[in-house]
């Protein structure tokens, strides 16, 4: 794994002081004091820290590509409880998780982490963040049991939680059905669909510009998440029995599942997605790269978490892309019968929503004061906050997602609160019910994907698996080699 120093970060710090706001109607900017999640709303968790931190100062880890929406929130804490909210270390998606390792083992300079929830095992067995059970269950106004049971489990470890969790991420598809089903394409609801698809589009130019498109836009780089979308793809082959099953280790011989026979199958499926992606064309693309490739009309199908999907599905309209964009579930295996596939979908498919990557959490440093520490957390509750955060889900810039039964549930229902902040980012009412759809799907299968939650997690997605597909794709290596590589590094 690359290792970034975290002292380059500092040299452009983004202090944040608190200010005077001023509430204005209408769109607007942060410039004209205009805030869109109303930091002077009142709920029960708001007016229970309110003026509480006067003169006070915590450090928080931002986040490069939420820096607007991060903006927003500290603004509101900041008139709220008087605190002063210091976002000194600006990590990107490639310096994120060396960012926090480092300054858990070195300076100790942040108080509140933002990570993924899978990092938890790594960063507590380290001793670098704070048991928050007790503070949890004490909190007015949280409402934790809302929060979806496999986002809950994602947050805590050994039994104790160490995280709040803000986020629900799993893997989705979006797709262009005037590319799929409109021109006679079946709806990819299996892996053999999607081939379908891509070899359908290999090498053709679909938005007339005379350059070949991509029939795939995911993720193909190193300290990016392409280790996440691979794992993704493959836990629908790896994982058929349900949850405790597991998609990675073997639970007999714990010995890892690239060592399987339908592993080479898996890793042959894939480069072909691979190899009609951007990667064909510009060698390793992140998510940020391949989401304008979409914006451009340049993919018919987009795999990523729900948080970058809100930005296509917002600029809809602009894009020229109403009445075309389908927001569906990961396609799965197809499964010969209910004894292969116990949780086996009407569609006949195996499907094993990818929740191992935890989604985005925060979590407070066992280094800090106390009441460095009582900040901090109570930052974290005000953007987990239940009657105001189905905002946060539906803004685009958050890139956050839906993991809150009720903001869920409500979508069924086009005059609540949290159908029309989606309707007023341009979301359709037909994609309302394909939203709440897919993420129920998603968060309460029964053969959902959560077993790597363990130490080193990150190392094992990323680092040891990341370089052995990209010589495969690049074509020095075969299947064979890659399998056995990736085993030898587990």
């Amino acid at each position: 794994m690359q290792c970034h120093t975290m002292k380059y970060h500092y040299l452009l710090p983004l202090v944040l002081s608190s200010t005077t706001y001023k509430k204005t109607s209408g769109t607007g900017s942060m410039d004209d004091g205009f805030n869109p999640f109303d930091p002077d709303e009142s709920t029960p968790l708001r007016e229970s820290m309110r003026d509480r931190y006067v003169g006070e100062t915590f450090n928080l880890l931002s986040l490069t590509w939420m820096h607007k929406y991060m903006t927003y929130k500290v603004q509101g804490f900041e008139k709220l409880t008087g605190v002063d909210v210091q976002m000194n270390v600006n990590s990107t998606q490639a310096t994120w998780f060396s960012d926090v390792d480092e300054d858990i083992e070195g300076p100790g300079f942040i108080h509140l982490y933002s990570s993924f929830g899978n990092w938890l095992p790594t960063f507590v067995e380290k001793g670098g963040l704070k048991d928050l059970t007790e503070d949890v269950r004490n909190q007015v106004g949280l409402d934790w049991f809302d929060i979806m049971p496999a986002i809950r489990g994602i947050a805590t470890y050994d039994e104790k939680v160490y995280a709040i969790p803000v986020d629900g991420d799993a893997i989705i598809m979006l797709y262009r059905k005037d590319l799929v089903e409109d021109v006679g394409l079946p709806t990819p609801k299996s892996w053999d669909d999607v081939l379908e698809i891509t070899e359908y589009y290999a090498d053709k130019d679909f938005n007339g510009d005379g350059i070949p498109d991509f029939a795939n836009c995911f993720s193909t780089r190193s300290q990016d998440i392409g280790g996440t979308m691979f794992w993704s793809i493959a836990s629908s082959f790896l994982q058929t029995k349900g949850t405790a099953q597991g998609a990675f280790f073997n639970p007999e011989t714990f010995q890892p599942k690239s060592t399987e026979p339908i592993f080479e199958d898996i890793l042959e499926l894939y480069n072909k997605l691979v190899q009609q992606s951007p990667f064909r064309d510009k060698g390793e693309y992140g998510w940020q790269d391949n989401l304008a490739e979409f914006q451009a009309g340049r993919c018919v199908l987009w795999y990523n978490y729900p948080g970058p999907t809100k930005t296509i599905v917002s600029n809809q309209q602009k894009n020229g892309m109403i009445g075309k964009l389908v927001y569906a579930t990961l396609p799965g295996m197809k499964c010969k019968d209910n004894i292969q596939c116990p949780n086996i979908s009407p569609d006949g498919n195996n499907h094993a929503p990818f929740l191992a990557g935890g989604g985005m959490t925060f979590s407070v440093s066992n280094r800090a004061t106390n009441k460095q520490q009582r900040m901090a957390l109570d930052f974290a509750f005000y953007m987990s906050d239940p009657d105001v955060s189905y905002r946060d889900v539906a803004y685009p810039d958050s890139y956050l997602d839906p993991l809150r039964q009720r903001h869920t549930a409500a979508l069924s229902n086009v005059n609540s609160r949290e159908s029309q902040a989606f309707l007023a980012f341009n979301w359709t009412e037909e994609q309302l019910g394909m939203i709440k759809e897919v993420t129920e799907f998603n968060f309460l299968h029964k053969n959902y994907v959560i077993d790597l939650s363990i130490l080193g997690a990150f190392e094992y997605q990323e680092s040891a698996t990341m370089p052995h597909l990209i010589k495969m794709w690049s074509g020095e290596w075969n299947t064979q080699q890659t399998a056995q590589a990736i085993t030898d590094s587990w």
